[in-house]
């Protein structure tokens, strides 16, 4: 997560039939991720009777989910994709999706 790198958590393929110029809703199966962002801890502590604060940075850890990627194809041709992303840039993503 520090990084930014793109994982991607899970892939699939399903056939949909989809009647012409009409809109299909289907789902996919759940993708669950757990992570940390970078975050400070301050700990008071007393010494000597003084109050005395210390800080520390918790680097980030685990995954963070960002967006998902849908296309479709017929006959093995893209007619069109999706990219959905929450925070980062969609250019960005669609770019590194290809690549999978």
């Amino acid at each position: 997560m520090k990084n930014h790198n793109l994982v991607k958590l899970k892939s699939g393929e399903r056939t949909v039939v989809v009647p012409g110029f009409k809109k299909v809703k289907f789902s996919s199966p759940e993708v669950e991720v757990t992570g940390t962002r970078e975050h400070t801890v301050t700990v008071r502590k007393r010494r000597q009777g003084k109050s005395v604060t210390t800080s520390r940075k918790v680097a980030a850890s685990g995954e963070e989910y960002d967006g998902y990627a849908v296309e479709v194809y017929l006959k093995g041709k893209l007619i069109v994709s999706e990219i959905k992303a929450l925070t980062m840039d969609r250019e960005f993503i669609g770019k590194k999706w290809r690549q999978w």
